[in-house]
């Protein structure tokens, strides 16, 4: 049985919602599986404290997937792969995390949170539902924010100092 459009979305609509929700759901999945794997393997002087960084922002990653699974199932659209499907896939394109320093891994993340944030502005813009807007703007500013923080972490007092 074919899922119903949502109510008051017309067909190209629904298609535009459909493609930004699949591609949110894929890069906030890669990104939680990388900040995962990241919080795992980083070492270092920092270690015990961007380890709780890098696990704080993984757990507020998976409450945005949470959120964006289901707005996706509310209007009638559902992950084509789970999120550890997507996890291990982008895992597997990603240096291994241990060879990694720490700096490089923050300056990862960072270049990945900002990416988001204006991938996400420019779908907002293209987005004709306004709940749907609503959400993306507010994950807008979680990926802001924690641009912010991993800046600060990298290039804030102290900085001269390995990570």
């Amino acid at each position: 049985m074919q899922p119903k459009p949502p109510a008051g979305l017309p067909g190209k609509a629904r298609e535009t919602l459909a493609k930004i929700l699949d591609h949110v759901w894929r890069e906030e999945c890669s990104l939680s599986a990388t900040t995962r794997q990241y919080g795992w393997n980083v070492r270092g002087p920092n270690l015990y404290s961007l380890h709780r960084l890098f696990e704080e922002q993984r757990r507020q990653l998976d409450q945005w997937l949470a959120q964006v699974g289901q707005l996706a199932a509310s209007v009638g659209f559902g992950p084509r792969e789970s999120a550890s499907e997507i996890g291990r896939a982008g895992a597997a394109t990603q240096p291994t995390p241990a060879a990694v320093p720490p700096r490089t891994m923050i300056g990862d993340l960072l270049a990945r949170h900002e990416e988001m944030a204006r991938r996400l502005r420019q779908d907002i813009a293209r987005l004709g539902d306004p709940a749907t807007a609503e959400l993306l703007t507010r994950l807008v500013e979680f990926h802001e924010t924690t641009a912010w923080m991993l800046r600060m972490v990298n290039t804030g007092p102290g900085s001269d100092q390995p990570a």
